[in-house]
Order: C-alpha cells, then sequence, then structure tokens
C-alpha cells in the first residue's frame, strides 16, 4: 500500500526540507514521498543532478524509511503536455518529428534519476481537460517505453484526473449538457485510459465544503466511485485516491482574515478513508501534508489548519486525524489487498431527504418531460447486494460495498452522513439480515478479522458518522 501526501516535505519550503521533517513524515504514517512543488524545486535539468535539491530529498527520504519516491519532472510534467495536437506530427510546427524523437528526449530527462534506490515513477499532470488527451496518452506511453529501455519495467506513472465536482463538468467534456453529467464522466475517463492505456489512475475529491462555494457531499461524490470503478474494470486499471486533510474558509471579501468555515473532523477523515477502502482503492494519497501558501494568501484555508503540518512545521489537529487513519489503513489493508470491489449500494434515510443538499440527485429544477436532467448524478442503486437479505436503519445515509476474493464477499457498512446534516448526537442503529440465515461470519474489530456467530442470522451494530463495519461473508 502506497501512501504519500501531495505537497510532502520538500516541497517548496525550504526551512522544512530538513531531516526531521522527513522523520516525522514517516511517523505519521505515510511511506512514500511525492515531490511536487514549482519551477524553482522541481528537478529541471539545469543542475547536476548530484547537486540538485531533488537529489537531496531522495537521500533524506531513504534515512527516514521511505520505502518510494515520486518524482515530478517539469519538463516532462509542465512542458509537454499540451491542449493543442502539435507535440508528435511531421511538419512545421510539431515539437518532435515522430515517437522516436520524442522517445528520445524523454530518455535525455530521466537518464539522471532512474537508477536511484527509492525513485518508482513520475508525475504527470494533475487534472489534465478534454483538451489533454492527445498529448497526455502520447508522454505517458514514451514514460512507459523508455523506462522499459532502461530496465525499470514497471514504472509507476502519478496522473491525478478530474473528479466529477460541481465546477468541472465544462473541463470534462464541452457537450456535457447534451449528454449529462454522468455519460460525460464516462466519456471523460475512457478517453484518457484509452490514449494512455494506463495501469493506475487517480483522482482527488474534496468532499466537505462550505454549501454556498459548491459543496453537496453527496452529489457526485460516491456516483464518481461508480463510474471510475467501471472504467477501471473496463481498462483493467487500479484506482488510487486523495482524500481532503484541509480546512476550507470562504473570504466573503479578499482582505478579510476570516469568513465561513468548514471545520474538519477525525470522523471526516475516517469518512474518506473507510469510503475508498470500501471502493477498492489500496493506495491513498492526502492533499496536503504541509502548506504550499500563507493561509491568509488563500481564500479557501484556514489559518490554524490548511494542512498536517503549518507553513513552520507545527503539527495541526489533521496530522492526527490523519496518522490515525493511515494506521486504520495500513492494518486493514493486510486483508482488502486480497479483494475487489464488486458493487455498491446507497441508503438515504427520510429523516434526511429533506436537505436538498445532502440528497444525492438532481431533480425537479433542471428536469423536462422526455428530456434527460444534464445535471443528474443519481448513485446507481441497482447492485444486489449477494449475501445481504434486508438492512433496517433508523437515520442518516448508509453506504454498502461489496467486494469478492472470488470465494468470500466482504462488506463495508459505513454511516456516511455530513456533519452539517447529521441529526442527533447519537449513532446510526443498524441491522442486517442474511440472506440463507447464515449466522458465521469474520468481523473486523479494529485489529484483525475474528470469527464470530450471530442470532437468528442477523448483525447488530452502532455507526457513528463515518465509521464502517466490516463482515466476511463465506459460502463455506
Amino acid at each position: 500500500m502506497k501512501i504519500y501526501a501531495y505537497k510532502a516535505p520538500g516541497t517548496k519550503e525550504e526551512r522544512l526540507r530538513t531531516q526531521e521533517a522527513f522523520n516525522e513524515y514517516v511517523n505519521c504514517g505515510f511511506n512514500t514521498i511525492y515531490l511536487t512543488g514549482d519551477n524553482s524545486f522541481c528537478f529541471s535539468g539545469e543542475e547536476e543532478w548530484k547537486d540538485s535539491t531533488a537529489k537531496k530529498c531522495f537521500d533524506m527520504a531513504e534515512n527516514a524509511g521511505i520505502e518510494k519516491v515520486i518524482l515530478r519532472d517539469n519538463r516532462l510534467y509542465i512542458e509537454l503536455i499540451e491542449e493543442k495536437d502539435m507535440l508528435v506530427g511531421c511538419g512545421e510546427g510539431y515539437r518532435f518529428q515522430s515517437e522516436a524523437e520524442l522517445d528520445e528526449y524523454v530518455r535525455f530527462c530521466m537518464k539522471d534519476y532512474i537508477q536511484e534506490k527509492l525513485f518508482c515513477g513520475l508525475g504527470l499532470r494533475d487534472e489534465p481537460t478534454y483538451k489533454h488527451v492527445k498529448s497526455v496518452g502520447l508522454v505517458y506511453r514514451s514514460i512507459k517505453r523508455v523506462a522499459k529501455q532502461l530496465g525499470k519495467d514497471n514504472i509507476y506513472i502519478q496522473m491525478n484526473l478530474n473528479p466529477l465536482m460541481i465546477g468541472s463538468y465544462d473541463i470534462l467534456d464541452p457537450e456535457w449538457r447534451k449528454i449529462g453529467v454522468r455519460a460525460a464522466y464516462e466519456k471523460y475517463l475512457d478517453a484518457f485510459l484509452t490514449a494512455t492505456g494506463a495501469d493506475i489512475i487517480c483522482v482527488d475529491n474534496y468532499p466537505f465544503r462550505p454549501s454556498y462555494i459548491g459543496g453537496r457531499f453527496l452529489e457526485g461524490f460516491y456516483i464518481g466511485y461508480q463510474i471510475l470503478q467501471e472504467q477501471c474494470k473496463k481498462h483493467g486499471a487500479e484506482l488510487e485516491f486523495v482524500l481532503q486533510s484541509f480546512e476550507l474558509i470562504h473570504k466573503t471579501i479578499p482582505t478579510a482574515k476570516s469568513g465561513f468555515r468548514k471545520l474538519s473532523t477525525v470522523n471526516e477523515m475516517f469518512l474518506q478513508t473507510n469510503s475508498a477502502l470500501g471502493f477498492g482503492v489500496r493506495n491513498l494519497a492526502f492533499y496536503t501534508y504541509e502548506p504550499d501558501m500563507q493561509p491568509e494568501d488563500s481564500p479557501y484555508r484556514t489559518t490554524e489548519s490548511s494542512s498536517l503540518v503549518t507553513i513552520t512545521g507545527e503539527k495541526t489537529r489533521i496530522y492526527y486525524f490523519a496518522k490515525a487513519a493511515i494506521a486504520h489503513a495500513k492494518v486493514l489493508a493486510e486483508t482488502l489487498g486480497a479483494y475487489s470491489f464488486t458493487g455498491a449500494r446507497l441508503f438515504v434515510h427520510d429523516s434526511v431527504k429533506y436537505c436538498e443538499d445532502v440528497y444525492f440527485k438532481s431533480e425537479g429544477e433542471h428536469s423536462q418531460e422526455g428530456l434527460i436532467d444534464p445535471y443528474s448524478t443519481e448513485f446507481n442503486n441497482t447492485h444486489t447486494l449477494a449475501d445481504i437479505d434486508k438492512i433496517d436503519y433508523n437515520k442518516d445515509v448508509l453506504l454498502v460495498t461489496e467486494l469478492s476474493n472470488g470465494v468470500e464477499r466482504l462488506y463495508m457498512l459505513q454511516n456516511v452522513i455530513d456533519s452539517s446534516y447529521k441529526c442527533d448526537l447519537k449513532p446510526m442503529q443498524l441491522c442486517v439480515r442474511w440472506k440463507d440465515n447464515k449466522k458465521r461470519f469474520k468481523v473486523f474489530n479494529g485489529k484483525n478479522f475474528t470469527e464470530k456467530e450471530f442470532k437468528d442470522g442477523t448483525f447488530e451494530t452502532e455507526l457513528e458518522l463515518g465509521e464502517a463495519t466490516w463482515v466476511i461473508v463465506s459460502d463455506r
């Protein structure tokens, strides 16, 4: 399991580029470094590799016990990814006259660091739009070819695609209003997976936001997971996910020091972590570990919690939320690695259906009889849960995901109500009736899966916001 963060130690602030900072990063539970940053930091080939800041970061990462390092080489990350289709082709105006010429340039860029002990791969264009499909595909395949020629057959490429999120529809597909949000996202993902032949894709999404700056938690979040896994299955790719690890603040005027806050909680950190694992995600990233700017310079960050550590290196409370969530994920990963996502159901209780911001379907306002509602992000609830006969729950929103290893099914049952819409302080009361009166299961107790027997083939539990219970059901 790779666990890394955007803007990890060494990314921009020289005062945090120390061995102590790298050690603390590992103490939090991270095992991979993603060296992002601006042109002044990322390796650009303008200096000898042995004297570069990137090389120093590789050395400190190794001393700290980091297992893998992902590098962002701006000569590949920025310079080659174009919106216009002029990267490879015959004639005037093309950057390279053939793919062989492109490969030669990529080989020149990679020769300095590809033999580094911890080097596992490269970052390639954060959130490309539909206009970048061809150039991303060309560069991605070139990196794979050249790395194989240089003896690194399994190079990792961190390609972070756009999420299904309000405000991003136009960069998924300019025709999205004609075909609908779901079809547009399917088309976007299919295009990039086809162009690159990617074996791993990554997506970031930030579900906990003030509602009036576009924060509708369920709108697009879980349907996005469904579409992502459908496309990954179609193309034989794995899915990685980036978790929100900062608070948002909306300043009504640019010079304001405060405004509407969406405070993060440990429950929301666990909600994201459990949901990702339940949808079959096996590598996790966080955005962000250390801030990339002074909080007062950003209209969407709180002063005290813009990341896991502050601009001067102090730990925020989010650091401890992430540390606990990472430890939880690592323990579960020992079992989850053998299971693949097969489907999910989402249950919205009447107690919260009255609130349009928590509901997962756009209806009425944009709908016209006989026409597609382009804004609809309704969750697809057609999956049949193989072992569950009936579910009773008394409040909130319940997510059930199903995974399989070919012999056993593993179910995650999770309370995914946004804290903004939680009805009261009491947990959800949940009762699951299993098919065929099944009574023996393996249940995760926080440390491992242990065998239990349940009376009358029913399983009862309580779920706080973000909390999940994990149950393995066997045919044997």
